[in-house]
């Protein structure tokens, strides 16, 4: 377990190092990202780009090249929409939801749906329970959708 630990801590500050990275200037002052938000997988996505690689490989402001930049933030809501009509629990035609309503029969799905809970199974399996894919059912009991002040059943 915590081998698992360590290699997930490792593999966090690799992330915030990436990032941290990507935001550090190259000189001058800087610029004004292009922004767009969107809603997928019950939450709020919001997509910033600052830089972007022109077709001859420079690096520019994503403000001077606003329409690809825009372009780009587009094909992001695109995979998301894409994902989230597998993967959503609360969209009642996606992939999970058909499997959750199925009652133990076949269900046929893509195979990004098929990486998602092999993977899942795999962290649980290294958290040793800790991550647990299965959750779903009591947290419908808890309803974290409930209207704020509302009491469920």
């Amino acid at each position: 377990m915590k081998r698992v630990l360590k290699k997930l801590n490792i593999l966090l500050l690799a992330a915030v190092l990436i990032v941290l990275a990507g935001c550090s200037g190259t000189g001058g002052s800087a610029s004004e990202p292009v922004m767009e938000d969107g809603y997928y997988l019950d939450t709020i996505c919001s997509i910033s780009v600052y830089r972007m690689t022109d077709g001859e490989g420079e690096v520019k402001d994503a403000a001077d090249m606003s329409d690809e930049a825009s372009a780009a933030i587009g094909e992001a809501f695109e995979l998301c929409s894409s994902l989230e009509a597998k993967f959503s629990r609360t969209r009642k035609d996606s992939e999970i939801s058909r499997i959750n309503g199925a009652k133990g029969e076949w269900v046929e799905v893509s195979s990004d749906t098929i990486g998602l809970l092999q993977k899942g199974l795999e962290y649980s399996k290294l958290s040793d329970g800790g991550f647990d894919i299965t959750v779903g059912g009591i947290t419908e009991q808890w309803d974290f959708h409930a209207a704020e002040g509302a009491k469920s059943g």
